[in-house]
């Protein structure tokens, strides 16, 4: 990986150089189990929590469960409605009770059940989108 991405600079900055011949090894990604899976969810705030917990049971996107609306939540039938996204079809999805009383226990002030703009939750669960303050004297870092 480190070759492709070295490679990549040169070709973009004009360098060139003679990449070392190896053969990649190839792993099997990391996927926790149910329990790891739950223990994560335990451990989040309601909001994060009930997200992760929609992720989990639907299978969803990230994208689409957090563009979900409170309309697609049809609280009595326990089904959450996921409209389409990358030509997929809409689909109602038996979820837990488990999962309706975490939708429960959002406020429900807007149309949509997560509020705010996805890049608040990609931080709080480490992600890509984590911004450090420009005034830390530890950018770049983990605390």
């Amino acid at each position: 990986m480190a070759v492709e991405a070295y490679s990549c600079f040169l070709k973009m900055t004009g360098g060139s150089w003679s990449p070392p011949t190896y053969k990649p090894v190839r792993k099997l990604p990391f996927i926790p189990t149910e329990q790891e899976i739950d223990h994560l969810i335990a451990g989040c705030n309601r909001k994060t929590a009930a997200f992760l917990q929609l992720l989990k049971e639907t299978g969803a996107r990230c994208g689409k469960a957090w563009l979900l609306e409170w309309t697609d939540v049809d609280f009595q039938n326990k089904l959450v409605s996921t409209t389409p996204e990358k030509g997929g079809e809409p689909r109602a999805i038996k979820v837990s009770e488990k999962l309706i009383s975490m939708l429960n226990t959002l406020p429900k002030v807007q149309t949509r059940v997560f509020q705010g703009s996805p890049d608040t939750l990609r931080g709080r669960l480490g992600g890509r989108g984590r911004r450090w303050p420009s005034n830390s004297r530890t950018r770049g870092s983990r605390r």
